[in-house]
């Protein structure tokens, strides 16, 4: 028996004249890719970090012509789409004025990429903590930043989704509940992270753990520092933190369930054990690990 193909559903009009009208051939094929500043204006991206992207995803993107679909979208163009998407947050019906496609199509596109960028892009630049070596990073770290016995700083990010059918949310909405109970917070916990040893601050015999930095969200452990709080900040007091910040519009996934088990019994140690730890640091900075541009 041969198979038949169904046949498509004709293009509307708007949608047929992608080639010649769409934004990736008359905008970015045809003005943009000259113009170096609007072309990052446009991606928020410059082209040599775009073609690093393209190189990575092009592969999984392209599509072979089928006999339904003789000549499938480019995967510059599905990039390009793409990282319209995440810099400007707008809809796919209004996307699908300006690249000529249809927003169901372009939902599948978005989709398709994103997965293929996280497949890619998270080993370069997130990699598992596990697989990377703390004891590096605390030197690199102290050689950048004057921080000895640090080997990473994290912060929180509030990314706004809209309301799911069932908004169950997380027990403990503050960074620090959510962080803690993450798995790499429970490795911290369960003292299976990974830090190096104990080692002495520079120019003492003072042996500290090495640490996290993190912001005043964030809950005081022998291995997670945070800055005092500015009620009782004093001159000799460092700011730890460093925010990132990456802007998304509302995301309509559906957050995922997680149950989450309560830390309050250990709040107590933690927080005596992150305060010794914490004067110690503080004690460094205003001493041995003065520096001169110190105010």
């Amino acid at each position: 028996m041969n198979f038949i193909p169904k046949k498509r559903k004709p293009f509307k009009s708007l949608f047929s004249t992608r080639k010649s009208e769409g934004f990736f051939k008359s905008l970015i094929s045809g003005h943009l890719i000259n113009d170096d500043e609007k072309f990052r204006e446009f991606l928020r991206l410059n082209r040599h970090q775009f073609n690093f992207i393209l190189s990575l995803v092009k592969e999984e993107i392209t599509k072979k012509p089928t006999l339904r679909v003789h000549e499938p979208i480019s995967p510059e163009e599905k990039l390009a789409l793409t990282l319209r998407y995440l810099a400007t947050g707008e809809s796919f019906r209004s996307l699908a004025f300006a690249f000529r496609i249809s927003h169901s199509y372009i939902s599948i596109i978005v989709r398709e990429t994103l997965a293929v960028m996280k497949q890619k892009l998270m080993p370069l630049f997130l990699p598992d903590p596990s697989k990377v070596d703390l004891k590096a990073k605390a030197d690199e770290f102290y050689q950048k930043w004057n921080f000895p016995n640090c080997v990473l700083a994290i912060d929180g990010k509030h990314v706004r989704i809209q309301c799911p059918t069932i908004d169950v949310g997380s027990f403990g909405r503050g960074d620090s509940g959510i962080f803690l109970k993450s798995s790499m917070g429970q490795q911290i916990l369960n003292c299976t992270f990974g830090f190096p040893e104990d080692c002495a601050l520079p120019g003492t015999d003072i042996k500290v753990p090495h640490v996290i930095l993190g912001d005043q969200a964030f809950r005081l452990h022998k291995h997670i520092l945070r800055p005092f709080s500015q009620k009782s900040a004093k001159g000799d007091n460092a700011y730890l933190g460093k925010n990132g910040k990456i802007f998304y519009q509302p995301d309509s996934e559906e957050p995922p369930n997680a149950n989450m088990t309560s830390l309050a019994s250990e709040s107590g140690f933690l927080s005596t054990e992150g305060i010794a730890v914490r004067d110690i640091f503080k004690d460094y900075f205003v001493n041995e690990g003065a520096v001169s541009w110190q105010a």
